[in-house]
């Protein structure tokens, strides 16, 4: 997998521009390079009781590689099989419940699992490094940047030592799955919430480094569409983000027979293309100034190898500050 990524990558990099002779790693247009799109879904894909679409599978061949990753990141954090046990036993709340001999015995539990979680992010990690290496060996001297999902802190400590600058994706009642025929939609409002879901990306901006929400959408079929134009864009220009991407299809750009509204797409949605405009006003045309002052939440090294609580997000009531 990585022989072919470092192939589409170089093919991609060193690809010239016959209109302008310059090769995209040398283009100044180009404003970085992201390495891999929310690589984090995969976090959460080998549990097969809970499956985002119906037709999900793992292929035999990606099961026993995830376990063997698995198991060699267990045996490195623990040493001893019996310390895991005991480790679980807290994590679980439970007693005597694993009764494993070896580590590859262990097998992957997603859900709850501070083990779990610690893994995906050190592999993701570990992946990062190879992909700024490849990067790196192309000449592309620009912004390189990774790790759109996660509000999580321990995932925010690996992020401010793989990327040059923040990136994050974020939806207000994203549908459970892309399978129309059964999904379902939340149906809060994000004013309720306290725009909730626009705090949760903010947890990930890092101190003087520029953050870019790459996607963001209130989802229809949720009923509280019509606060968009209150909420997302207003709070991005006050904190200061650097860049607002909508997603998707902002705009028609072809004729087409059949027009209906979906999750995602803005041209067809009145209540979204009215919040795009005020959204360039807020955002864009700075009728909504960046604070004078920020709150900085300060983590140490300690609390995020050792705390489980580095394994969630910073509390709704400090995010409220």
């Amino acid at each position: 997998v990585r022989s072919h990524w470092k192939k589409t990558t170089e093919f991609v990099l060193n690809h010239v521009n016959p209109y302008t002779g310059l090769a995209w790693k040398d283009d100044p247009v180009i404003v970085c390079v992201e390495y891999y799109n929310e690589l984090a879904i995969c976090f959460s894909r080998m549990d097969e009781t809970s499956k985002f679409d119906p037709k999900d599978t793992i292929l035999p061949g990606t099961k026993k590689l995830v376990m063997s990753k698995w198991h060699k990141w267990l045996e490195k954090s623990y040493g001893e099989i019996s310390k895991l046990k005991a480790a679980w036993d807290k994590i679980f709340y439970t007693k005597g419940k694993f009764n494993y001999k070896t580590f590859d015995e262990v097998p992957c539990i997603v859900k709850g699992n501070d083990d779990w979680t610690r893994c995906c992010w050190d592999h993701l990690a570990d992946f990062v490094d190879f992909a700024e290496k490849v990067v790196d060996s192309t000449g592309y001297k620009g912004l390189k940047v990774q790790n759109n999902l996660g509000p999580i802190v321990y995932g925010t400590a690996i992020r401010s030592k793989t990327t040059d600058y923040v990136i994050a994706n974020t939806y207000y009642s994203h549908p459970s799955s892309f399978n129309i025929n059964n999904a379902k939609c939340p149906q809060g409002d994000t004013i309720n919430e306290r725009a909730g879901f626009w705090r949760g990306v903010a947890s990930m901006k890092i101190n003087n480094r520029p953050m870019f929400v790459t996607e963001y959408n209130h989802c229809y079929w949720n009923k509280s569409r019509y606060q968009m134009p209150a909420m997302f864009a207003p709070y991005s220009a006050f904190q200061n983000f650097s860049t607002l991407v909508i997603h998707a299809n902002a705009v028609e750009w072809k004729p087409r027979a059949r027009k209906a509204l979906s999750p995602f797409n803005v041209r067809e949605s009145p209540a979204i293309r009215c919040a795009e405009l005020f959204n360039q006003c807020y955002f864009m045309r700075g009728d909504i100034k960046p604070s004078e002052h920020r709150v900085d939440m300060l983590v140490s090294k300690k609390f995020v190898d050792e705390n489980r609580n580095a394994l969630y997000g910073f509390g709704g009531q400090q995010m409220r500050i």
